[in-house]
């Protein structure tokens, strides 16, 4: 019925047709009534149009008019039978079954973008009469449906308009009973060459997203992914071009997906900013993507029937240190069909110096202070990832198949220098080396099928096979003499599989989702050195999910729960972890207009402890501390709130948040003196409290037509962490801040970053802290461009700390020798093809744990 009426509404869009005659003569005795519908057609000039389930064969009629209105004919030939019509305009009538007739017609529909096949939410429709008078109006939900009720018009005019697409017209007639206009198509406002060119900025916002529409001159101005998603000025989102990452502002995880599909910042790098139709911005995001995801990026972008793609992109550090990255991506389309690569290289080699002190304060009241003097600190790594797919697209299903590679090769870590102890005035000599590595393949598979426009269910399963390789030395001499020989080597594979499905059920004004996920897992890992174990353990994490989301007027909310069970097992040990949980969500979100609004989120969720905190082995760190599992860990509740005030009055996008993270019995660090082994014990336990308070301001502004784009945020952090023998506070201001200037084909970007340094437990680490300059020229075909970092050698220096009362230190990187830095940059885009549609992907997981200590 859908089809029939799509049908009709495109047709009544074309001129041209057979005229009308305003009567018919009819005569039939006991004849099929689709013969009398083929007689009507022939002498008035409508075209008839019915469905062959909703119209029987066997049904006949017996009629007999002269010189009469259609519509009379009809009233009368359709009177005793289940059947009813609809006068859709001058020149098309529609059959329809009497049930469907009301008293009050009923409008329904769902609006989409004519290219990507996308739904558009917010599209303004309107019902005006044929004097254009105004009788309703809505907007479309974030799925881009409508629904217009009590409509008591025979005719009408329906408007659909949105800013950035054509305004829609469509003349409705015989209004009667329940009008589903299927898939309405806008077009997008500008066309050039076949691409569509969105002129004008826009943002909107749901519930749980933003969407933001990328202009055609923040397209013409970036050169890959990432340089566009820095010109959309996303509220607290940082791209770092030098290495190609985007991260989030939040204490939570960031996730990026690509038409639903998870991927990873370096995959956005890959991305033609042409095929980039909108970001869909998840700031309270579902549950099913996770409940520590804090923000999602979801790039909805053009697929192509054929020809295909290809970029690069390189950014090389030619001063001071050895430092870049490059990105190779393809792909080719057949039809339905489509095959692309992707391939990541990250390299580091550089050289610093630190300086520690450290005090170890036994219980006899005996100290000994060392002062760790750093004299050169190389560090060394190969980072590759990359991967391989396919994806066929059927009319209601999809079929994808990836096969992914990622690898980790710290080729240096290493750290020598003079060790003083006061006490003793003498001065040792010591080096530590690490070389740790990684290689992760993995295989996803991942169907989804339509069952109708309401509801869809999908399926993924990703297997994934983890070898993790540590060789760490530690070496200390006096005089020449060994004081302190440390080896650890961990040999370590984990295999893994998720299992995962997803359905999604839609109504007029909410969506109801649910999901299961399983998680089955063996990891295995050999210690050998200074202190030999074995560690085979098996787990399994379990979880179910329900969600129920709706806006009505100006509110908005989301509620939801999800229940997990989570089981632990290390072979050869009589612990056994098996808990369940419960983790409730609540979102609430009022609009007072398209200016100002007003949300509140409460998430409660269990966090269990990691597989290397519960394993049940130990690891020197020199020779008088050691870190030790703790198979004996609980979980412990996770209170997350916001109270977020957001004002986007045109240019201007900001916000004012506060944001409390309570954790209840968390796992953190305490360390204590083993007088049998005469050495120093840190362990992970549960600890009583860590509550962090943020306040914080976020802009984003655009000025003289885009020429000057400015993007950023800070604010003030408070964190308590509170064990069951120490409390310890920490305040802090931070900001980050990124502003982007114009002038014809140069880009000057400058971002200036001072983050809050992480705090957990006892121990405050190195945080972010940099200047960043880049300079590019934009070429037809890529661009080129120089970068520099702390140009003016500022932020050199970078600190970390242990409170810890038995072995605190506090440590300085210094990294002066290093700045400034200079490098180059260079991209090339080359694409061919004509665009398909895109569907998305609902299901997205991956396994990254080792289980080491």
């Amino acid at each position: 019925m859908r089809t029939i009426l799509l049908l009709i509404t495109l047709l009544s869009l074309t001129a041209g047709l057979q005229a009308q005659t305003g009567s018919v003569s009819i005569s039939a005795t006991n004849a099929p009534v689709k013969d009398v519908f083929a007689e009507i057609q022939q002498k008035s000039g409508y075209r008839i149009l019915y469905n062959d389930e909703i119209v029987p064969d066997d049904l006949r009629v017996t009629i007999n008019t002269k010189d009469r209105p259609v519509k009379e004919v009809l009233d009368t030939l359709l009177r005793n039978t289940e059947l009813a019509y609809i006068m859709q305009s001058d020149e098309l009538i529609v059959i329809t079954d009497r049930k469907f007739r009301r008293k009050n017609s009923r409008i329904t529909g769902i609006v989409k973008d004519d290219l990507s096949g996308e739904p558009l939410p917010y599209v303004n429709v309107v019902l005006s009469d044929p004097d254009s008078t105004f009788a309703g109006g809505v907007a479309t939900d974030d799925k881009g449906v409508f629904i217009l009720d009590k409509i008591i018009l025979d005719d009408a005019i329906l408007t659909l308009s949105m800013m950035g697409y054509d305004t829609r017209f469509i003349q409705l007639r015989g209004l009667d009973g329940e009008v589903d206009l299927g898939e309405l198509l806008l077009v997008q406002e500008v066309k050039k060459l076949d691409e569509v060119i969105v002129e004008s900025s826009l943002q909107l916002r749901s519930i749980d997203k933003q969407i933001f529409f990328p202009t055609e001159a923040q397209k013409n101005k970036s050169t890959n992914g990432l340089q566009l998603t820095q010109r959309l000025l996303l509220p607290m989102i940082f791209v770092n071009p030098q290495t190609g990452t985007i991260s989030y502002a939040g204490d939570k995880k960031l996730k990026i997906l690509i038409n639903g599909v998870e991927a990873v910042s370096q995959e956005v790098l890959a991305l033609q900013p042409d095929d980039v139709i909108r970001i869909d911005y998840y700031d309270n995001p579902s549950m099913r993507y996770g409940e520590d995801i804090g923000l999602i990026l979801d790039y909805i972008v053009k697929k192509r029937t054929t020809g295909g793609f290809l970029s690069a992109n390189l950014m090389e550090i030619v001063k001071h240190e050895v430092l870049g990255n490059g990105q190779l991506s393809g792909g080719v389309n057949f039809g339905k069909s489509q095959i692309k690569f992707y391939y990541y290289l990250n390299h580091n080699d550089s050289k610093t110096s630190s300086l520690k002190q450290q005090t170890f304060r036994f219980p006899s009241g005996n100290t000994i202070s060392r002062t760790e003097d750093g004299k050169q600190s190389r560090w060394s790594e190969i980072f590759q990832m990359g991967d391989i797919s396919y994806t066929c697209y059927g009319e209601k299903n999809i079929f994808n198949v990836k096969g992914g590679l990622f690898s980790i090769n710290q080729r240096y870590n290493d750290l020598e220098g003079d060790i003083m102890i006061r006490e003793t005035n003498q001065a040792t000599h010591y080096k530590t080396y690490d070389r740790p590595q990684t290689l992760r393949p993995s295989i996803d598979i991942y169907f989804a099928r339509q069952i109708d426009d309401e509801q869809i269910v999908a399926l993924n399963i990703v297997g994934t096979r983890s070898k993790n390789i540590v060789d760490y030395r530690y070496n200390e001499t006096l005089n020449d003499k060994t004081t302190s020989d440390i080896t650890t080597f961990v040999d370590g594979k984990r295999h893994s599989l998720i299992t995962e499905i997803f359905y999604e059920k839609k109504f007029s004004e909410s969506v109801f989702s649910t999901g299961l996920r399983h998680t089955q897992g063996y990891t295995e890992n050999l210690y050998t050195g200074s202190s030999d174990f074995k560690t085979e353990m098996n787990d399994a994490i379990s979880y179910g999910f329900l969600q129920y989301k709706g806006e009505k007027g100006k509110w908005g909310y989301m509620g939801g729960a999800g229940i997990s069970r989570t089981y632990f097992q290390q072979k050869r040990k009589d612990d056994t972890y098996n808990r369940w949980t419960v983790s409730p969500m609540l979102s609430v979100d009022y609009r007072f207009n398209n200016t100002f609004s007003l949300r509140y989120s409460y998430q409660l969720r269990n966090i269990n402890p990691s597989l290397s905190h519960l394993s049940d082995v130990e690891r020197l760190r020199n020779s008088y501390q050691l870190d030790k599992g703790n198979p004996s860990l609980d979980s412990y509740l996770f209170h997350n709130s916001e109270l977020r005030f957001s004002m986007n009055p045109s240019p201007v996008k900001s916000s004012f948040s506060l944001r409390s993270y309570y954790f209840d019995k968390p796992i953190m660090e305490e360390t204590y003196y083993d007088d049998s082994r005469n050495i120093f014990v840190t362990i992970n336990n549960n600890q009583k409290k860590t509550h962090q308070l943020t306040l914080q301001y976020n802009i984003g502004v655009s000025l003289f037509n885009d020429h000057l784009s400015i993007n950023g945020y800070g604010g003030y952090n408070t964190t308590v962490s509170e064990g069951n023998n120490y409390r310890h506070t920490q305040n802090e201001w931070f900001y980050l801040l990124q502003t982007i200037a114009d002038y014809k084909k140069l880009s000057l970007t400058v971002t200036m970053v001072q983050l809050v340094r992480p705090f957990w437990g006892e121990t405050v680490s190195i945080g972010h802290s940099y200047n960043h300059y880049t300079l590019n020229y934009r070429f037809p075909w890529g661009q080129l461009g120089v970068t520099s970092m702390n140009l003016f050698r500022e932020k050199t220096k970078k600190y970390s700390y242990s409170y810890n009362a038995l072995t605190g230190y506090e440590r300085e990187v210094n990294s002066e020798k290093l700045y400034p830095s200079l490098g180059i940059y260079g991209s090339i885009n080359l694409n061919w093809g004509k665009q398909n549609k895109e569907t998305r992907q609902k299901l997205n997981n991956s396994d990254s744990e080792s289980g080491i200590l």
